[in-house]
């Protein structure tokens, strides 16, 4: 009943403006007027136990569901993990392999102990295609230990005010234990690293190509799995997730007609359906913002 009174004053109000000249008001028309209307409607019907949206640059939510519930992450640690990367290690250092590691037994490069490979297709490897020993391989890189690197993993955020995270492993499985987090906190985390260029310009490629040597050179073309960026106009990032504990997740930026959001989702069900509706009613809720300040 809400939705509908809504809708039915700013209907009336633009077929009066219809009226006028149109150098006082711009009236929008067809899928506009929709999109308009879609605006004052109630929030998306979404999966997802946790959700948020907000203005990437200025940090304003414009949604949220549970967004403080502690939850967790999956694959969206790696995030947190290329950012300490970044701040440790240049991109073409060249990293060895110093031992097999056995503990991990999904969605790995299958890196061996002694083969060479840079750190910047180590961090191709674990942000596309969300590889998880090159993510383990990449963080001892940096430190002697895994549980070191996650040392300063969870210091880093407790530098962003990211109070309500722990990081317990550099990958995101649940190996040994988890790793936790609030769609708010993940908003501070991904907002802080995409400050960084590199960031940015890795977590918005489609695909890319790497090598790395051992007794020959071994090739590997890379296709990033967030179908985000194939599927939605103007997204430009970041990470998926899922484990069968965590749910799927997601972090997603996305930029139209010049306003860019951030939408983060946790414990969904399908993240390809609930995201597009979150970006969608973020951006029509601006296009609406928009109009009402024009007229």
């Amino acid at each position: 009943m809400k939705k509908a009174i809504l809708i039915s004053i700013i209907l009336a109000g633009l077929m009066a403006a219809g009226s006028r000249s149109t150098s006082m008001m711009s009236v929008p028309e067809g899928d506009e007027l929709s999109m308009l209307a879609a605006a004052v409607g109630d929030p998306p019907e979404i999966s997802a136990q946790s959700a948020l949206i907000a203005d990437l640059n200025t940090g304003k939510i414009i949604y949220e569901k549970d967004a403080g519930v502690i939850r967790q992450i999956a694959s969206l640690a790696k995030i947190m993990t290329t950012v300490v990367l970044l701040e440790n290690k240049g991109l073409d250092e060249v990293v060895r392999i110093r031992r097999t590691d056995r503990t991990l037994n999904s969605w790995l490069l299958n890196l061996r102990k002694d083969q060479k490979i840079s750190v910047r297709d180590l961090l191709l490897a674990f942000m596309l295609e969300s590889r998880n020993d090159a993510a383990l391989y990449a963080a001892e890189s940096v430190k002697k230990s895994e549980d070191e690197f996650v040392t300063m993993m969870n210091r880093k955020a407790e530098e962003l005010g990211a109070d309500n995270t722990v990081f317990t492993n550099c990958h995101g499985l649940e190996v040994n234990s988890s790793n936790f987090s609030t769609a708010y906190d993940i908003l501070k985390i991904t907002r802080y690293a995409l400050e960084n260029p590199v960031f940015r310009e890795i977590v918005q490629m489609k695909e890319a190509d790497i090598k790395w040597t051992g007794n020959y050179v071994r090739k590997r073309h890379l296709k990033n799995v967030n179908r985000m960026l194939f599927m939605y106009d103007g997204v430009s990032g970041v990470k998926t997730g899922y484990t069968k504990q965590a749910g799927k997740c997601i972090t997603v930026t996305c930029k139209r007609d010049g306003r860019e959001v951030i939408c983060i989702l946790l414990g969904s069900k399908d993240i390809w359906k609930d995201s597009p509706r979150m970006l969608d009613f973020a951006f029509a809720k601006f296009r609406f913002d928009e109009y009402l300040r024009n007229n």
